[in-house]
């Protein structure tokens, strides 16, 4: 399954804020965004869900205009 453990390289906020997911819109897609929206709120994010249209990806957004 996806793997969301934290990269070091990545500066990290000191206090949980707001994250925005923006998944694919399948099947895959909403599953990880699940799993990482479960483990955000645990550890007292926020979290608003935007996922691109059914079957679409964002990429096929953008290019679409």
């Amino acid at each position: 399954g996806p793997c969301f453990e934290h990269d070091a390289r990545l500066p990290r906020p000191r206090e949980p804020r707001h994250l925005i997911i923006a998944p694919d819109g399948d099947a895959a897609g909403w599953r990880a965004a699940e799993v990482l929206s479960l483990r955000a709120r645990k550890l007292g994010w926020r979290v608003t869900l935007r996922p691109a249209p059914r079957g679409q990806d964002w990429n096929d957004v953008v290019r679409s205009g």
